[in-house]
């Protein structure tokens, strides 16, 4: 019953877009039987959109929208399932080092408040190098996993010991390694539902970051103000003390 919403551009073998061409769009279930079609006629740009209706009664699949008989795209058509609870976490503001004691308190309760007692909670966790040069996900290895149970309230508490790693090859500071332990934790129910959710922290053997933002280039009898600032591990912004050095270079 919910609507299929799709969107082709026609192009020739140069890339050069094809307007006011008509052509045919054709609706298929999972079992390759076709529940509808349209003819549509290219835009000034080359497009062609529209929507269908998937079927009520259909099957659970995968269906798919073939234009001109051959280009097809595919979509996985799936019981919805209304989600009754969920998994949350108190947020960390504690800065960590390797070999401190990290613990991560989460709670498991439904939409309407009631917690999920007793119900046993597994938790995985990764260990990720991190650099505060670039973003973006490096691999990923295995660090611990376990399980604990939810308390009266639908609280849990995951204890871990972050430590550092071997390889600082990848680090342009070679003697400052900082990691991300990500911790996954999913709770399944007494009637099958099963919920996860993800936390992160950020571990080194550095306690910030500091950044500099000034121009390459500024006139000597200008007013600009430095802006320096200082965050932690978690990317929050904090109050630091500190000194800084100017130095006059020869032109």
């Amino acid at each position: 019953g919910q609507t299929l919403y799709f969107k082709a551009i026609a192009v020739d073998k140069n890339n050069n877009v094809i307007a006011g061409n008509a052509y045919p769009v054709e609706h298929y279930n999972v079992n390759g039987e076709k529940v509808a079609e349209k003819t549509l006629t290219t835009n000034e740009f080359g497009s062609i959109s529209g929507e269908f209706i998937i079927p009520q009664s259909g099957l659970l699949g995968q269906y798919n929208v073939a234009v001109n008989g051959g280009y097809r795209a595919y979509v996985n058509v799936e019981e919805y399932k209304r989600l009754t609870f969920e998994i949350t976490f108190d947020k960390i503001d504690k800065t960590y080092s390797f070999g401190d004691e990290v613990m991560l308190k989460g709670y498991a309760k439904n939409f309407s408040g009631v917690s999920l007692q007793d119900a046993d909670v597994e938790y995985a966790i990764t260990r990720a190098q991190f650099s505060f040069w670039r973003w973006g996900g490096g691999y990923k290895a295995p660090f611990g996993q376990g399980v604990v149970k939810t308390k009266e309230d639908g609280s849990f508490e995951i204890i871990f010991t972050p430590l550092a790693g071997d390889n600082r090859a990848v680090l342009p500071l070679r003697d400052r390694q900082v990691y991300t332990f990500e911790v996954t934790a999913t709770v399944t129910d007494v009637n099958g539902e099963t919920q996860a959710n993800t936390y992160s922290i950020t571990v080194g053997n550095v306690s910030m970051a500091i950044s500099l933002d000034m121009p390459d280039q500024m006139e000597k009898s200008s007013d600009y103000k430095l802006a320096i600032t200082a965050k932690n591990l978690q990317g929050e912004n904090i109050d630091t003390k500190g000194f800084d050095t100017i130095c006059c270079q020869d032109a």
